[in-house]
């Protein structure tokens, strides 16, 4: 009854197909003919040059973001998704079991496509049985464009057309394609394995993108297995990806699903809860989805398009805000998922003694000022430093956190630090004035 269904085809990525294992995320739309995959991962980081206590200044780009991982496509040979010639056409994005759904049936085919991202396997897969009324040759391609980061979209923009571009080598192997890509403190290899009775043909297109081309024929099945491995080294990185691929491969679609289903299924039977306004309810359901698909990771998603972009490496408010943050995390709790959270409060703390630097270049205050905008080091932003709020917001929260779960490990490791340097700091806040009362000065209330 929650399942996001969609009776024509899905040709805006905005209102893609979302898909993900808890840190790897799979975003799918249709063109007229082909389909469009973006992959991201949760600590794909291009880290800043800087290496100042903040973050950024409003005039620099050069700090640590987030980049994309590349995207696929699988090209037909016939306008298979396009509305003008459906006969019947269905894409549903199952949340009982996470998985997509698309079944598009035209004049020139019929195509049934299905995926999930497995968890257990840390690999994604995509299953297409297809019939075409003449022979086609479909194309399975891999590509990776760098591009601007753009965090000030609407403020200052730089012509630097060829930014994000470098770092980027394509690579065929057999049935397989590789990604690489070099950052500033990041290595990672995307990898893209076909899985067909039929034959096939790879290529090395240029330095960004690569290609198999399976035969002609009217009918075709395969499956498509991909996923994006980091190392400490380009060849660590795609010798890690290589691996993850064969043992998905090894373990096989049918029992890697099965796994994939047993897991979902004992998510949802944490909680449930009946709303009698249907829409509210199917978007309780749909954000316990989301976050289910992509808090997993070994950084939490970003907050306005989590781990489903589909621009490039644009992302916009790039760094990590506590206040649209807060709504991602804060109703988890309720819902039996508060564990769900465990990676964003462990960054937060990680970034406990940059909040104490910062407080006393900024401010002259003993405590830990946490600035609502932070980059995953804990670094802030170098202006807006009267917001002392998201300190104590932030210990709060924590507290929750462990009131739900009774993790005392938690509580003595990452609440306890967190909630003194708060303490610390809006006691140096405290001033005892002429008329005898103390008074809090210096901080604006809530975002300002």
């Amino acid at each position: 009854a929650h399942d996001l269904v969609f009776g024509t085809p899905v040709n805006d990525p905005l209102g893609g197909l979302a898909l993900g294992d808890g840190d790897l995320g799979s975003l799918l739309w249709t063109g007229e003919d082909c389909l469009h995959i973006h992959v991201n991962k949760t600590d794909l980081w291009d880290d800043s040059s800087l290496t100042d206590d903040t973050l950024c200044s409003k005039e620099d780009e050069d700090l640590t973001c987030l980049r994309h991982g590349g995207e696929i496509t699988i090209k037909f040979h016939s306008p298979c998704f396009d509305m003008l010639y459906q006969d019947t056409y269905e894409a549903r994005l199952s949340l009982a079991d996470a998985a997509a759904h698309i079944d598009s049936r035209t004049p020139f085919s019929a195509i049934r496509m299905d995926s999930f991202a497995s968890a257990q396997a840390h690999t994604t897969m995509l299953r297409c049985q297809m019939t075409t009324a003449e022979p086609e040759t479909p194309e399975i391609e891999l590509a990776r464009f760098g591009s601007r980061n753009l965090w000030r979209w609407y403020e200052r923009i730089k012509h630097v057309p060829e930014a994000g571009l470098a770092g980027t080598q394509a690579h065929a192997d057999g049935d397989r394609l590789y990604i690489t890509q070099e950052l500033n403190g990041t290595r990672f290899c995307l990898g893209l394995a076909v899985v067909t009775e039929g034959g096939l043909r790879s290529e090395r297109l240029h330095s960004h993108a690569g290609r198999i081309t399976l035969g002609s024929a009217c009918e075709h099945r395969f499956t498509l297995f991909y996923t994006i491995a980091l190392g400490a080294d380009i060849p660590d990185a795609r010798q890690n990806c290589a691996a993850a691929l064969d043992e998905a491969i090894a373990r096989g679609y049918a029992a890697l699903y099965a796994e994939h289903q047993a897991d979902w299924a004992a998510f949802w039977n944490r909680s449930f809860i009946r709303i009698p306004d249907d829409y509210v309810e199917n978007i309780y359901y749909l954000s316990l989805y989301y976050s289910y698909s992509e808090c997993r990771g070994a950084y939490p998603p970003h907050f306005t398009q989590g781990i489903w972009g589909f621009r490039h490496d644009f992302l916009p408010w790039n760094c990590y805000f506590y206040y649209n943050m807060q709504h991602m995390y804060g109703p988890l709790f309720a819902a039996g998922h508060g564990y769900l959270a465990d990676n964003y409060y462990r960054m937060r703390r990680q970034g406990l003694d940059a909040a104490y630097r910062y407080a006393k270049r900024f401010k002259n205050l003993d405590g830990a000022f946490y600035h609502d905008v932070t980059d995953r080091y804990g670094r802030g932003a170098d202006y807006d430093s009267d917001n002392c709020t998201p300190a104590p917001q932030l210990a709060m929260e924590m507290w929750h956190y462990y009131r739900y779960t009774g993790d005392e490990a938690f509580l003595r490791e990452t609440v306890l630090p967190v909630m003194i340097g708060a303490g610390r700091l809006y006691l140096s806040l405290l001033h005892k004035e002429e008329d005898g009362l103390y008074h809090l000065n210096g901080t604006t209330a809530y975002e300002g």
